[in-house]
């Protein structure tokens, strides 16, 4: 029987991320899938379950219902039960969690977990509208109400062509926060920073550059207090993990 005291991660693979206008999800889960094979020592058919997570490809480039077998058909990892795991920004690691908790159960010895995005696209609106669908639809008039409160009336449709309207939703709850807590504009260019500095260890990472409290702020507005380097970026890439 499986060890069910302990899980263990026994390989990773990461992509470089960025913006790849001739890369797709299968070129990016691919390369993320077969380092974290080679770094775990695990051949391809020693797969017993796969977790493959992706939250717009459906907006995106219309594929439904099979993201998962589609983008690793070439990877030798099918032929085992795949599923296919969307849950917005939470979807990696709750393909994760399930690869861990297969494991954990005593159901399976060895899973795969697989986080891909693309999100750049020829047409950023559609890349924004695609984000702007992960809010409660039913409750937007509500929320409009709140966010127009503020100094800037959101575009509450699902983005222009220069941001996601996601800004202005978390620009309001900044606003909010610091009202009842004391926190400053500052307090959230720290996070920015720290941010910054985890990505300059990362070869991988989107950005690369440390940066100061003062550069934070004196950053383009997106959404006040919200400068562009305390907002997420678009950009594209892939990670898995195998877990034993």
């Amino acid at each position: 029987m499986p060890n069910r005291e302990r899980v263990t991660v026994a390989g990773v693979g990461m992509t470089r991320f960025g913006k790849y206008s001739d890369r797709g999800v299968r070129s990016l889960a691919e390369e993320a899938v077969g380092d974290a094979l080679k770094d775990a020592g695990v051949a391809p058919k020693e797969i017993e379950a796969v977790f493959f997570s992706n939250a717009i490809a459906g907006l995106i480039t219309g594929q439904e219902m099979i993201r998962g077998q589609v983008a690793l058909r070439n990877t030798g990892v099918l032929g085992v039960p795949l599923f296919n795991v969307e849950n917005a920004c939470a979807s990696a690691s709750s393909a994760f969690h399930l690869a861990w908790m297969a494991i954990q159960s005593g159901l399976y010895d060895v899973t795969l977990a697989v986080g891909a995005e693309k999100m750049t696209h020829p047409d950023k609106g559609l890349t924004f509208r695609a984000i702007g669908t992960a809010v409660d639809l039913e409750q937007l008039r509500e929320l409009k109400a709140r966010m127009e409160s503020g100094d800037k009336k959101p575009e509450i449709e699902g983005g222009g062509e220069k941001k996601s309207f996601f800004m202005d939703i978390y620009a309001a709850s900044t606003r909010e926060y610091m009202k009842i807590s004391g926190a400053t504009a500052g307090t959230f260019a720290d996070i920015a920073v720290k941010s910054h500095a985890f990505g300059a260890l990362n070869p991988k990472a989107q950005f690369h550059d440390r940066v100061t409290r003062e550069q934070v702020l004196a950053a383009r507005e997106v959404s006040p207090p919200l400068t562009v380097m305390m907002c997420s970026p678009i950009g594209d890439g892939a990670a898995a993990a195998v877990l034993m």
